[in-house]
């Protein structure tokens, strides 16, 4: 089997390309072991199977190619990537539909038709089994960026928007910052007793001090770049009521221009006491 010569050198993720070959292959023989229920398939079907078989892996193959899952860093997989598996396996699915009942058997390349039940448990088992490698890794890393060291502190973020998920993203991927979220306080009722980033969104502002010493927070970071005075005031003084320490982010504009990190904490200032 041969791949395109331009396949090659680009291909980041050549174990996929491999365990995709491998897997597609599986997909089919364990779909027409379903089908006839064992390993002792008609002989035409076998010719048949053989036939379909080359043809529809190299094809899922090289759909795969240039709906670009092989050029994605999976152990960062977000919505991005799952849009493209989806455009992939859709892509893949009906051409091998249209291989296996309408192209093969029209030029009569093989003796019988591919059966239809065949052929959509092909489909299905090939999209489980090119998704679960990748999911496999994300969750992996996902795993590992949970590990925080011994001695980091327990944080609680104000604020379950943009930026409270720009930082904990942040403090995930780094866990050597030494800061451990530990879930959301949000004055929207609507986010209450949901979850973001597999965080919880433990309650509202007013909730605050008996949060942190619930979860033995040692740290609250605000993440309300526009939040009034006021609202910020009243963080302060409930994280030092219960003996936490009070931290901001940088502005959004800041962070989104690239001036500062988002993880460039700061002291709370006069000057977030006093925005309106």
């Amino acid at each position: 089997m041969t791949y395109p010569r331009s396949l090659g050198p680009t291909v980041r993720n050549r174990y996929f390309v491999l365990s995709d070959t491998v897997l597609f292959t599986v997909a089919t023989a364990l779909a027409f072991t379903l089908r006839f229920e064992g390993f002792d398939w008609p002989d035409v079907y076998r010719r048949t199977a053989l036939v379909y078989l080359v043809s529809s892996v190299p094809l899922r193959l090289f759909i795969c190619y240039h709906a670009g899952i092989y050029k994605r860093l999976w152990r960062h997989a977000s919505v991005f990537e799952v849009e493209r598996l989806i455009v992939a396996v859709s892509a893949f699915g009906v051409a091998c539909l249209l291989i296996g009942a309408l192209i093969l058997p029209g030029f009569r390349l093989v003796p019988v038709r591919v059966p239809l039940s065949v052929l959509f448990l092909d489909v299905l088992l090939s999209a489980v089994f090119v998704t679960l490698p990748r999911l496999g890794v994300r969750l992996l890393t996902r795993r590992r960026q949970r590990r925080s060291p011994a001695h980091s502190e327990r944080v609680i973020i104000v604020g379950a928007g943009a930026a409270g998920e720009l930082i904990v993203k942040e403090l995930l991927g780094h866990p050597q910052i030494g800061l451990q979220p530990v879930g959301f306080v949000d004055d929207d009722p609507r986010k209450h007793g949901h979850r973001m980033l597999d965080l919880p969104v433990l309650g509202a502002l007013k909730d605050l001090t008996r949060l942190i010493d619930e979860l033995a927070a040692q740290e609250v970071i605000i993440a309300m770049p526009r939040a009034p005075g006021k609202a910020v005031r009243e963080v302060v003084d409930a994280a030092h009521a219960a003996g936490a320490r009070a931290r901001t982010v940088p502005g959004m504009f800041d962070i989104l221009s690239g001036r500062v990190s988002v993880t460039a904490l700061r002291e709370v200032q006069i000057e977030d006491l006093l925005r309106r």
